[in-house]
């Protein structure tokens, strides 16, 4: 999947966590939840996010394999932890009500996840690494139709959650 595919999971996670109720409709959070979902592709300097910050994506592609570790479960519950114990105390000091920090962690997770699902349908992801390799299905090509169509299918419904369902509370 492209990187807009990837923003667009993490876009569509980021409703789902707020109708949970793990994610306050805040800008700063409903706007940094998405990119959690580009973050697995920091594992080669080609992506949108590892082009950026090639001082981690270039080793890591030298010690991993693309859609290895980072697009794995185990790599989703360390975003869990870093996100409800460390980053929920840092949004807190500089004034974002974060009130379930546990509720933070779920939602950025859940984002980061979004990305090793969308993987999984198109070539596959080790998302039970290091215990297996890679597993999913070759539906979707990279860059294709298909791609472009789960990007606007995700994409338009969360921006039709946060723009008609929410109203956008909390974005004045």
């Amino acid at each position: 999947m492209m990187a807009r595919s990837h923003f667009a999971g993490g876009l569509f996670a980021a409703a789902i966590a707020n109708a949970a109720g793990w994610l306050p409709a805040v800008p700063a959070l409903v706007i940094l939840t998405p990119f959690m979902a580009l973050l697995p592709d920091v594992d080669t300097p080609v992506s949108t996010i590892g082009a950026r910050v090639k001082i981690i994506s270039v080793p890591l592609s030298m010690t991993t394999r693309h859609r290895g570790m980072t697009h794995s479960i185990l790599a989703a519950a360390l975003v869990f932890a870093l996100a409800a114990y460390g980053l929920a105390p840092v949004l807190a000091d500089v004034g974002v009500p974060v009130a379930f920090p546990v509720g933070l962690g779920l939602a950025m997770s859940l984002s980061y996840g979004s990305h090793m699902l969308l993987d999984m349908i198109s070539g596959g992801a080790e998302a039970l690494w290091p215990v297996m390799g890679r597993i999913g299905i070759k539906a979707v090509a990279t860059g294709g139709v298909a791609d472009y169509a789960i990007a606007i299918v995700l994409g338009g419904s969360a921006s039709w959650y946060w723009w008609t369902v929410m109203g956008m509370r909390g974005f004045g």
